[in-house]
């Protein structure tokens, strides 16, 4: 039977097409999934590079202020011995 906007048949949901959709829907899911686990594992190795770099500056600053403090001592001795 035709309704007034013309034959909606072609609207019927097939079980071929509720297939289609359901794997396009599992391939955008799993696609979006992905995009995160590899966000993920970006962001793990990146503070773990990121702490590394922070222990290494923080060591040349410790590093650094005992030099300092031993170039301070070397020039507070002069100044008494003269």
């Amino acid at each position: 039977m035709a309704t007034p906007i013309g034959d909606l048949g072609i609207l019927e949901p097939t079980l071929e097409s509720i297939k289609q959709m359901f794997g396009t829907l599992s391939y955008f899911v799993g696609g979006v999934f992905g995009i995160y686990v590899l966000l993920l594992i970006w962001r793990i190795i990146d503070t773990r590079l990121t702490n590394k770099m922070l222990t290494k500056m923080l060591k040349e600053q410790k590093q650094t202020n005992h030099l300092l403090r031993r170039l301070e001592h070397a020039i507070d001795m002069k100044a008494r011995n003269r």
